[in-house]
């Protein structure tokens, strides 16, 4: 997956009235998962850039699936 697909994932599955932890469950257990481990520094980088309060809570709740 590209920067760009990797955005307009999570753009088209993430509605934007959902919770904050609902939305880092739904990124880590739904995309960052399926990521291969050379895709997941790229959508670390996305994530914080464009969401950065969704990067931290992804980091305090699913480190494991940034690695």
């Amino acid at each position: 997956m590209d920067k760009v697909a990797i955005k307009t994932w999570i753009i088209n599955n993430i509605p934007a009235s959902v919770p904050l932890a609902q939305k880092a469950n739904w990124v880590a257990i739904d995309l960052l998962r399926h990521l291969g481990k050379m895709e997941r520094p790229l959508a670390r980088e996305i994530i914080t850039n464009y969401w950065p309060e969704l990067a931290k809570e992804i980091e305090d709740n699913y480190p494991h699936h940034w690695s």
